[in-house]
């Protein structure tokens, strides 16, 4: 009964920055990442209720959409660990 009650709460949130974004304040930045963590936590209730196959999709397409939200922030990690290989290998030859 509690895990009902903590996803209405969820759905009400969730309601409440779509409306707030309908009226036209600043919440815009937030409202993309809204459906991707909607997607995963559907996904992982349904995992819970034993549903997998739905569950597994949910999941997939909220890591993929959460993903593509945090790209910029996998190129600035993915620079900073071709920086160090090169530099590991650099003080490795010389």
């Amino acid at each position: 009964m509690e895990q009902r009650k903590g996803f209405a709460v969820f759905l009400i949130v969730c309601g409440a920055l779509i409306l707030v974004n309908a009226l036209g304040w600043s919440v815009k930045g937030w409202i993309g990442y809204l459906f991707p963590i909607a997607l995963l936590v559907a996904g992982f209730a349904l995992l819970k209720r034993g549903n997998t196959f739905w569950g597994g999709l949910a999941i997939a397409f909220g890591v993929v959409g959460l993903l593509a939200k945090f790209w910029w922030l996998l190129g600035w990690l993915l620079a900073f660990v071709l920086i160090a290989a090169g530099v590991r290998m650099w003080k490795r030859r010389f």
